[in-house]
Parts: structure tokens; sequence; C-alpha cells
């Protein structure tokens, strides 16, 4: 409640994951160097979510953006055609627990996504993960993403995707 005063035993106050530097001038772009990553943001909280395994990972996951409400891929069907070729396996984890997601992506070798939010699964998976990210836009998301990825020995693999202009689903 407003003007009311608390006493508390111990205060917990998390640094941010991500700081930026807001430009809020009519007209001035955001670029991807306005974004830092705190690197022991990332160590923190991949100390708590990754669940290391005695074997080495040999999953191969492919996170579609199905569900998403923007950024498609339009040859999506041909895509996961492909991929289960090379035995990906198809996750949508906005569907599983944090449990599930610590069991499945800390098995995971190589992930590909388009993108997003998906790429937060990478707190997740081991140090020794691929992530494969395709997206239509290089932006502050894939260079924080790489950041975090960089921080954590694991490596990102960017695809540069056409946008179809012609609608607002690539």
């Amino acid at each position: 409640q407003p003007g009311r005063r608390y006493h508390v035993n111990q205060l917990v106050v998390p640094s941010p994951l991500i700081t930026g530097m807001m430009n809020l001038k009519p007209g001035v772009k955001i670029i991807p160097d306005d974004f830092v990553v705190t690197p022991d943001a990332v160590h923190w909280l991949r100390s708590r979510l990754y669940r290391k395994h005695t074997e080495p990972p040999t999953q191969c996951y492919y996170l579609p953006r199905r569900q998403a409400h923007m950024r498609h891929l339009l040859n999506e069907d041909e895509v996961d055609e492909l991929l289960k070729g090379y035995n990906f396996t198809y996750l949508q984890p906005e569907q599983m627990s944090l449990a599930e997601k610590q069991t499945v992506f800390s098995q995971a070798k190589v992930i590909m996504h388009l993108g997003g939010s998906g790429s937060m699964n990478m707190l997740f998976a081991p140090p020794s993960t691929t992530f494969i990210s395709s997206s239509t836009l290089v932006n502050a998301d894939s260079t924080w993403t790489n950041d975090m990825m960089r921080f954590s020995d694991q490596q990102l693999i960017e695809v540069q995707a056409i946008p179809d202009l012609s609608n607002k689903t690539t």
C-alpha cells in the first residue's frame, strides 16, 4: 500500500539479466548495442536451473513457432520434414513445465529455434549445446542471446532468413 512501511529480515533484489539504454527520443531506433547482458546474472540463473547429467548430451531438438503470434516460417512443414531426417525432435516448450524443460534440455546436443523466447531454454542446456537460430531480423534479441550463450560456453549459429514482405507471418 502506498505510504506504508515494511520491516524485513532479508531483502533479495535480483540483478537485471539484461540492461539497456532505452532511447525514448521519437524517431531514434533502438539498436542491438543498446543492450548489455550481465554475465553474473546468467551464471546465477544457470547454477539454479541447469541439471548436469553424467552421460554426454545426444538429443537434437527443434522449437517451432506455430503457436506464436508472429514470425512464422512460410515453409515450416518442409523444415519439419528435413529436420526429422536428421533425428530432430519437435518440442513445444511453452507447453512444458519447468521440471520437464530442465530434464529435456539438459540432454540437448543441438537446439534449433526461430528466435524469440525459445532461446531462453539455453539456461537448461549443457555448455556444449549448439543453438541454431533462424530469424529475418538481426536485432537486440540475437545480440543478447549470443552474449548469454557465450557466457555459458554454448555455441550460437545464426541463419539469416529472407523476410516475406507481402504479409507479417515471416
